[in-house]
């Protein structure tokens, strides 16, 4: 399961960590314009599979969206909750305890694992996690 954040790679738009415009041309992530609505926001969910087909393999089966605001008035709730990351990842147990946290987990391997060794090495924290 992936949770569909703001866009951290605006085409056109402003960098949300820096502040300052993506240079689309040079950002190859860039993609799709910010989506500014909940309605926008869904259609990217919709689309992000196919960004990432066949990488990682069941686990964009399922894509829930974060809110743009919130009842609370809250923006992002989750992205700002959670830790704003582009690719963070969380293993949340059933009995509500994180019981893995990266701040950064990639199509392309997480930090320090060599690229071809991205799948194989997130499979293996979660089967750490979960006693496998």
């Amino acid at each position: 399961m992936a949770v569909y954040i703001l866009e951290v790679h605006p085409k056109d738009g402003i960098n949300p960590y820096m502040g300052e415009a993506i240079k689309t041309a040079e950002d190859p992530f860039a993609i799709v314009a910010q989506p500014v609505t909940a309605d926008e926001r869904a259609a990217c969910a919709d689309s992000f599979p196919s960004v990432f087909d066949g990488v990682y393999k069941g686990l964009f089966d399922t894509i829930l969206v974060d809110d743009v605001v919130n009842e609370a008035g809250e923006h992002n709730p989750v992205w700002s909750s959670y830790g704003a990351t582009p690719n963070g990842g969380w293993l949340i147990g059933q009995d509500s305890t994180c019981k893995l946290s990266q701040m950064f987990i990639s199509h392309v391997g997480m930090p320090m694992v060599p690229v071809d060794e991205g799948e194989a090495a997130l499979a293996a924290a979660i089967d750490e996690c979960l006693g496998a």
